[in-house]
């Protein structure tokens, strides 16, 4: 039993240091490259991503909290190929794809024999990027590592943004180690304390069978507490609780 306890031990922290550093890692490189593979943008490492339609550019040089592009620029040129307007913004909301609101806002209009500059705080930019291009300016929340969906939920608090479909993600997130030690030690006590009499094969069916409508439990009861906009915490920390206290019964009823 104390081998079995330290085994899920190792799982759940060994679940969490993939969760922090290795998966978000390897889904946002896989996002980034199918992105640019079926979009206009080219990566350069040293001047970020690069996009164009027509006579227009934008250069993005970062990516706050993965979601939020910082350091633009943007240039349009005339039909003459001489550039008209140049736009740098220190960083972009691009929840409306098509129309960015740019903050920060240095603009420089250049005429045939003068340039007007303008600073303003704000800049409603009508956005050419296709849906695609959009995808590797913005990861999914469920690609972000704990760490860095948290810094984006406090960005988001700080701007009076709403946060709580992040906030479920995060929380998502933590439990996971949590609901994956649970699952495994509610399955423990089925395998190795059934008669032997009982086929392996199927008890470990059932075990399978047992996880997947225990994770679709988990994402109904956090789907339902979002809706209703209920305590994140709370919600997610349920069907976790509910699984470790089945187990430990289980458990100490076997072992």
């Amino acid at each position: 039993g104390m081998a079995i306890m330290k085994t899920g031990a190792l799982l759940i922290l060994l679940t969490m240091i993939l969760e922090e550093f290795v998966a978000p890692t390897l889904k946002q490189h896989a996002i980034r490259q199918q992105s640019f593979a079926l979009s206009g943008i080219t990566l350069h490492t040293e001047h970020g991503l690069w996009s164009h339609k027509g006579l227009r550019f934008i250069n993005v040089r970062n990516i706050l909290h993965g979601r939020i592009p910082t350091d633009i620029d943007i240039y349009e040129f005339d039909d003459d190929g001489n550039l008209h307007v140049y736009i740098h913004a220190g960083e972009a909301d691009i929840s409306a794809p098509t129309q960015w609101r740019l903050s920060r806002v240095d603009m420089k209009i250049i005429g045939r024999h003068e340039i007007t500059n303008r600073h303003l705080p704000t800049l409603s930019w009508a956005s050419f990027l296709s849906e695609r291009e959009i995808h590797a300016l913005e990861f999914p929340s469920d690609s972000l590592a704990p760490s860095m969906l948290n810094h984006y939920i406090d960005y988001l608090r700080s701007t009076s943004a709403p946060s709580i479909r992040y906030e479920y993600e995060l929380w998502k997130k933590i439990f996971l180690p949590w609901l994956t030690g649970a699952m495994v030690l509610l399955a423990t006590p089925i395998v190795f304390g059934s008669p032997r009499s009982v086929n392996k094969g199927k008890l470990i069916a059932l075990t399978t069978v047992m996880s997947i409508g225990l994770y679709s439990l988990n994402e109904i009861v956090i789907n339902v507490g979002l809706f209703y906009k209920l305590n994140p915490p709370l919600i997610t920390a349920l069907p976790v609780v509910l699984i470790l206290s089945i187990a430990c019964v289980q458990f100490r009823r076997v072992f």
